[in-house]
């Protein structure tokens, strides 16, 4: 009898051992979210927080381009390992000048041109090539390791289709970018999620400044006659693993 209830102590410790490991491991594994900020640009300039510079473009409901050279760029601070980024904007009928215009970027490096490639960068283009060929846009991200090597894109995708954006001025789309543990992910104006081919190498992990409207590639080409309203960064820290 003794030893009955002995070995019936002894599972019931092991089972409650056993619980405590796995709510353990699931902490371990539960997202930390931190955002680093959230900004309405309808309220207009009032709205930018201090470490964000808007240059050129007007203020119409929102932060509107009307030229290339015009971008608004904000500093998290400190390069964000795994982190999204969130940006609703409209669109309007207006001439593409360009092949290669990246009006959403996220850059290491404050030179926030895709000629210096010492750091990494991940970049959505909606450019007269993409309209060219039907496509709603092209996603590409760099990283500084792959780029000591050869200057091909870790990853370079042309999305969707053109019909994809309204071009009303009043449709809100939204795009995110997401990057973690060295890869990414777009989830696109429909809401389809795609992937980094080859997880970015698993070196893509490293983005501390916001571009909306252009960059300074290729003369700075700006997407005009887009109308961004909302923007917020997300700090995404795993707990159980370095930073």
């Amino acid at each position: 009898m003794r030893r009955s209830y002995f070995l019936h102590w002894i599972l019931t410790v092991v089972v409650i051992i056993a619980g405590i490991s796995v709510d353990i491991a699931a902490i371990k594994q539960v997202t930390r979210r931190r955002v680093v900020f959230e900004i309405d640009l309808t309220r207009g300039p009032s709205a930018l927080p201090a470490m964000a510079t808007a240059i050129g473009g007007i203020w119409d409901r929102g932060w509107r381009v009307t030229a290339n050279q015009q971008r608004i760029v904000i500093d998290a601070g400190y390069p964000l390992h795994n982190g999204m980024l969130e940006v609703a904007l409209t669109r309007k009928e207006a001439p593409l000048e360009s092949d290669r215009i990246n009006f959403i970027g996220l850059f290491e490096q404050p030179a926030i041109d895709l000629n210096d490639r010492s750091g990494d960068i991940l970049i959505y283009r909606a450019s007269r090539a993409e309209s060219n060929s039907r496509v709603q846009g092209t996603i590409m991200a760099f990283t500084a390791e792959q780029s000591e090597r050869k200057a091909e894109a870790v990853w370079e995708d042309r999305i969707g289709s053109i019909e994809d954006w309204m071009i009303d001025d009043k449709t809100p789309a939204v795009l995110k970018f997401e990057w973690r543990n060295g890869s990414a992910a777009l989830t696109d104006v429909n809401g389809n999620v795609l992937k980094c081919r080859n997880d970015c190498s698993g070196k893509l992990n490293k983005l501390r400044y916001v571009v909306l409207g252009s960059d300074r590639s290729e003369g700075g080409a700006g997407l005009i006659g887009a109308r961004f309203l909302k923007v917020k960064l997300t700090d995404l820290d795993i707990a159980g693993e370095e930073q």
